[in-house]
């Protein structure tokens, strides 16, 4: 340690080695005693009173200390005067505190009447409905602003923002990912044991089975448990995977489908037996049982199934041909050999017997589809059943109106027209529904059968025997006039479809194909009328006149008849006439 002794110069400070650190202090005995006036820092702190102070900045480097410069004074005495420090400004100081005091004051205050309970007055005010306007608002901003426009300014900008929304939204779901349910374990154990089973074990191989179809193909082959039915219905309810949803639909409903297949009901075995015994015992049943069996057989028509099975219909149309075919009185119809049987006495029998059943199938048979499906299965084996057939098919069609009287009366035809002007099932709208349009034209071609009247024929009455050489016998043709009158009812009721059929819109076939059904039904109606319907066919128009249209236009009548001129004798006439 070195020592120093009271006549030993004074060191000055500015004479510090390269070595010396950025201060210097007194050691005693290996401690530090006092910080000399050389040091950097001070051990007194500098008073705070809230006022930044500027310190001065110094550069100092790892080798060497830069010291302030020293002003000749302090180089003769060898000690440094402080820097006098800027008086601080206490009665700022104290306005400031006041400041900060008085702010915590209105803090608490506000803080006191927050907390405080409602009062009962202001709860009732506030239910007041106050209507805001720009008056309202002018009061309001009245005392906070000097500007007389803005409360105008401010009334037209809150009028924009709620016509941007007046438009009211309603929202039925909310979030529900909170509260996600518990998935169901997929149900193994429904299924059978097979090795294709395992392939359903892992949920990844599970909705790989689902996604590439194997599901689906082994499902369309075997039965869907109902457990994996209920499986699948939870995971589309639940499940976020809209493909593997997709996938569940298909399977369900090729599953409903196939169980529709299966539960289709089949017909009952001893309907045949029952037809056949009905058959059978068809000549000694009553009046009245006979009549029930009739309307029995009627509906079982009904039945597409039995339409679809020719073996089954035939059974059903032998059984209602011999229940009709042994009502009373039917061997005197049936009695005159070489004449047809006559329309009176199959109305009479209609009357007489059928009067209580033919009733009972126009008040319950109301569907067109229904009503064709019995109509075209009624059996026409016999004149009979045939004329009975007919006599259903126009009952059918212009229902509620009753048909008491023959097929072959004259007011028949008016009937027709009228219904089909008059009904509206044969108004083509919007909305027609074309199924049922053709059901009724196929009534109406059933009714009217080889004609609307009675078709005008003469019998051959004990006809010749022919004899080798000789021409054919040919039957007589019948008046001009039965032949006229009756071409006119079937010219006019042909006209009345054509008519129908041209206000029916083929455009529309695009995307209702039952357009084109009901299209060519009526075609086929008219081609039957013109050519099979009509004596003579098809009705040819002769534009140079006819007999059979009197009120044709003759072009005739504009053609002279050529006249062959005389020639006048010659000097050769003598010799020609010789040669």
């Amino acid at each position: 340690m070195r020592t120093t002794s009271p006549d030993a110069p004074s060191l000055n400070p500015s004479q510090t080695s390269a070595n010396s650190g950025p201060s210097r202090r007194v050691v005693s005995n290996g401690e530090q005693v006092v910080l000399n006036s050389d040091s950097d820092t001070d051990s007194l702190p500098d008073l705070d009173f809230g006022e930044a102070t500027i310190k001065p900045k110094r550069s100092t480097t790892a080798t060497t200390t830069t010291c302030l410069k020293r002003t000749p004074e302090e180089e003769h005495y060898g000690i440094r005067q402080p820097i006098k420090k800027r008086r601080t400004n206490f009665d700022a100081l104290v306005a400031t505190a006041q400041k900060n005091m008085e702010a915590e004051r209105r803090i608490r205050e506000q803080k006191a009447e927050l907390d405080k309970p409602l009062d009962k007055s202001l709860e009732e005010a506030t239910t007041v409905n106050i209507t805001i306007n720009e008056e309202t608002l002018g009061q309001f901003l009245q005392d906070h602003d000097d500007d007389p426009e803005k409360a105008r300014r401010l009334f037209q900008a809150m009028q924009r923002t709620n016509a941007t929304q007046m438009e009211t939204t309603f929202h039925i779901f909310q979030d529900t990912s909170d509260s996600m349910p518990v998935p169901t374990n997929f149900p193994i154990n429904s299924l059978p044991k097979h090795r294709w089973v395992a392939n359903f074990e892992d949920s990844t191989s599970r909705d790989q089975a689902f996604l590439t179809g194997f599901a689906h193909q082994i499902f369309r082959l075997k039965e869907l448990p109902g457990e994996l039915a209920s499986w699948m219905i939870e995971q589309i309810c639940y499940s976020r995977n809209e493909t593997l949803n997709v996938k569940y639909l298909d399977i369900l409903e090729s599953h409903h489908e196939h169980l529709q297949s299966t539960s289709k009901k089949l017909l009952p075995p001893s309907l045949k037996s029952v037809a056949k015994l009905l058959e059978r015992a068809a000549p000694w049943l009553r009046a009245k049982a006979r009549s029930h069996a009739l309307y029995i057989l009627c509906h079982v028509c009904l039945d597409d199934r039995v339409n679809a099975d020719a073996n089954v219909l035939g059974i059903i149309q032998d059984a209602i041909e011999a229940v009709i075919c042994n009502f009373a009185d039917n061997h005197r119809l049936s009695s005159g050999v070489g004449s047809p049987p006559s329309k009176q006495h199959f109305q009479s029998l209609i009357a007489s017997q059928l009067s209580e059943t033919i009733p009972q199938l126009l008040a319950n048979i109301t569907d067109p589809l229904l009503q064709r499906n019995l109509i075209c299965a009624f059996p026409a084996r016999s004149p009979l059943t045939a004329y009975l057939q007919r006599h259903l098919a126009l009952s059918f069609l212009v229902h509620p109106t009753t048909i008491d009287v023959p097929l072959a009366d004259p007011k028949l035809p008016g009937i027709i027209h009228m219904h089909l002007n008059n009904s509206p099932a044969f108004r083509i709208i919007k909305g027609t529904d074309y199924d049922r349009l053709t059901a009724r034209l196929t009534l109406l071609d059933i009714a009217v059968g080889p004609g609307p009247l009675t078709v005008p024929y003469q019998p051959l009455l004990n006809p010749a025997t022919s004899q080798a050489g000789f021409s054919p016998i040919t039957a007589p043709f019948p008046g001009s006039s039965d032949v006229r009158s009756f071409n006119k009812e079937v010219d006019a009721l042909a006209q009345h479809v054509k008519i129908l059929s041209n206000s029916i819109s083929e455009a529309g076939a695009v995307v209702d194909l039952r357009i084109l059904d009901v299209k060519d039904t009526m075609e086929r109606l008219c081609s039957r009328l013109e050519h099979a319907v009509r004596i003579g066919g098809k009705k040819v128009h002769n534009v140079f006149g006819d007999d059979e249209v009197q009120k044709q236009f003759k072009v005739s009548k504009f053609f002279k008849k050529a006249e062959i001129p005389v020639r006048s004798p010659g000097i050769f006439d003598d010799e020609e006439d010789d040669n």
